[in-house]
């Protein structure tokens, strides 16, 4: 049977998942790839209302579970000595949760529970999205998207079953960004020891590598570290410290005039992990001095990883957050050419909030490796060595077959090539080793929030009521302010439109019963939405509920056998003659592949002799509805 005419609206992938995510079937595994992941800024936090201000809202909605972690903040020494770059106060650096959203009012997003900890705005605070899940087959590498200053660097999902791995999780390089080598200029006669901070860019220094502090305006080059952040080579041609975070950064390594203005060494943050249960991504390594434009910038640091789920089988495959590595200076051949080079980046951090461990499952933390100079006369300064990271489970990963490389980045090597370089270190040193920690105990609030909202809702709900209406009920406990309610009805669940308005209580002290009847006229599945509007006209998302409307039969399918080879079967009932009408197999990729089907009076033998090995979503289209069945093909 040809269903090309009938397919055209949906031979878009764009649509076909569209389709699938909204057709209100549940599948038997999510297949995830690329960045599941949503980002946003907060720009305030209000804890006696408990909610959040954020940049924008988009991707996230009532009901949904999301972390709250703050990248930056920490307080740093700010003098010109050794001192710059010491932590005088930790702050809110590092502190997360998980929360759930009651609601939305514009741009603030509130809670159903009081926040636990304390968050600073300015230190970068962003929410993301948690993803839910059942069963999960990781198909394609995951990752997050490139931390920007503001967002980004973060993997977080929950799986309310088993996580397989087809591919890698992998959030390297993707952390706390390494700091830039410096514009050409300088030699042994012009520079000396050089200042711990310098405005940046400037001839005499690298750039520090980033860190939990964010850099201090016009001191954001020079030799000092910058918190986790490793410093930046001074003048003439030292190596950039590496980045740190539960292990510390190596410092870089010395120049060829007998002076020593090397990038330090960035700081360890192991103390503050368990005793104050935060997490940090891995810091930047620091730039290296160039004259000869021959340099890298510093690795960036790893992101973080944080995965809630029942089970996990590895099947090999990796999860992983290493610190950026730093390339070998290019070769020159012709004399004193050389170049200091850059800090590796440092590990970062994978929380693994897990249960049961099918087999050994690889997570990787290490710090990058600080960057070699090449083929010179002389020797110049090498990078420093990122810190490891830190992987930190429920228990120990020795009793749950989790193996960790925690490795520190190895220290870059002066005059690589050989020449009359030396071919060691030249002073530069590696990161220091992660960690494995256990006893992981991922916060989360249970109180609620005691402020007085103008609505307090009890209860939404949308359910059929016969074949044509759906019946809407809510109620609220107080009304405060309270002009009147919207309902809004949906087809996909993005596009919303209005279909009533409902006067509310200007001042309630006492339930509040509302109720509309919505007429159907079509057989799918429909989604509402409620908003709240004050006096003042300030709007809340009260939330969106689903519902399919009642039919008079619904008609049910089955297949076998499930995995199939030549043939797959669906027995027909004799209520359900001529329900099944088209048939579609989607493959791994949304490839939609037309079925051919033959048709007894009590079975419908689908051909599957020549599709492909591998996993497909059957769609099966019937009078009443569609449905989606999951099905094995076998060669």
């Amino acid at each position: 049977m040809d269903i090309a005419s009938v397919m055209k609206p949906w031979k878009t992938k764009l649509l076909l998942h569209l389709f699938l995510f909204f057709a209100g079937v549940s599948t038997a595994m999510s297949q995830l790839s690329g960045t599941i992941n949503t980002y946003t800024k907060v720009t305030a936090v209000n804890y006696l209302c408990n909610f959040i201000t954020v940049n924008s809202p988009t991707g996230f909605g009532a009901g949904d579970k999301v972390l709250i972690i703050q990248m930056q903040g920490a307080v740093i020494d700010q003098t010109n000595t050794t001192a710059f770059g010491n932590v005088l106060d930790i702050a809110d650096a590092g502190n997360y949760e998980f929360a759930i959203i009651d609601h939305f009012s514009g741009n603030d997003v509130y809670f159903t529970k009081t926040l636990l900890r304390t968050y600073t705005p300015s230190g970068a605070v962003q929410l993301v999205s948690v993803p839910q899940y059942g069963a999960v087959s990781v198909d394609a590498e995951l990752t997050p998207t490139t931390w920007d200053g503001n967002t980004g660097g973060v993997i977080v999902f929950e799986s309310s079953d088993i996580v397989t791995l087809q591919a890698n999780i992998d959030a390297s390089e993707k952390g706390f960004t390494g700091g830039q080598k410096s514009p050409n200029g300088g030699d042994c006669s012009t520079f000396g020891l050089g200042n711990y901070y310098y405005t940046f860019p400037s001839v005499q220094t690298g750039q520090k590598g980033q860190g939990i502090a964010a850099y201090v305006t016009n001191r954001s080059g020079g030799r000092a570290k910058q918190a986790n952040g490793g410093g930046g080579g001074g003048s003439h041609n030292t190596g950039g410290g590496g980045g740190g975070n539960y292990g510390a950064g190596g410092r870089g390594g010395d120049q060829k005039c007998g002076l020593d203005p090397y990038g330090f060494a960035s700081l360890s943050l192991s103390t503050t992990y368990t005793t104050n249960n935060k997490i940090f991504m891995g810091g930047g390594g620091g730039g290296g001095h160039v004259n000869n434009d021959q340099s890298y910038n510093g690795g960036n640091g790893g992101g973080i990883i944080i995965i809630k789920a029942a089970g996990i089988n590895s099947n090999g495959f990796v999860i992983k957050s290493n610190g950026g590595s730093v390339s070998t200076n290019y070769i020159n051949v012709f004399g004193d050419n050389g170049d200091g080079n850059s800090g590796g980046g440092a590990g970062g951090a994978v929380l693994l909030d897990i249960t049961d461990y099918t087999a050994s499952t690889p997570v990787e933390v290490s710090g990058g490796k600080g960057g070699n100079t090449g083929y010179t006369t002389f020797n110049f300064g090498p990078g420093g060595g990122g810190g490891g990271g830190v992987v930190w489970t429920k228990t120990s990963t020795s009793s749950i077959n989790v193996t960790s490389l925690l490795a520190g980045g190895t220290a870059g090597i002066s005059g690589s090539g050989g020449g009359n370089g030396s071919g060691t270190r030249w002073g530069a040193v590696d990161g220091s080793i992660g960690a494995a920690l256990n006893a992981l105990s991922i916060p989360q609030s249970t109180s609620t929030s005691s402020c007085a909202l103008p609505v307090e809702l009890l209860q939404f709900k949308a359910f059929a009521k016969g074949k044509y209406e759906v019946q809407l009920n809510w109620s609220t406990a107080t009304e405060l302010n309270n002009a009147f309610f919207t309902l809004e009805k949906s087809t996909d669940g993005i596009h919303f439109s209005p279909i009533v308005k409902v006067a509310g209580q200007e001042t309630s002290h006492q339930q509040t019963q509302y109720s509309f009847t919505d007429e159907v006229a079509v057989y799918d599945l429909l989604y509402y939405r409620l908003w709240q509007t004050d006096i003042d006209g300030r709007t809340v998302d009260l939330g969106i509920r689903k519902v399919y409307p009642e039919f008079e039969k619904i008609t049910e399918v089955s297949v076998y056998p499930n995995p199939c080879k030549d043939n797959l079967y669906i027995p027909l009932l004799s209520s359900q003659k001529e329900a099944v009408q088209h048939l579609v197999f989607v493959n791994s990729i949304g490839e939609m592949i037309d079925a051919k089907w033959e048709e007894t009076e009590t079975t419908l033998s689908i051909h599957t002799g020549a599709l492909p090995a591998g996993l497909y979503s059957l769609i099966v289209y019937t009078k009443d509805r569609n449905q989606i069945i999951k099905v094995l093909k076998e060669q």
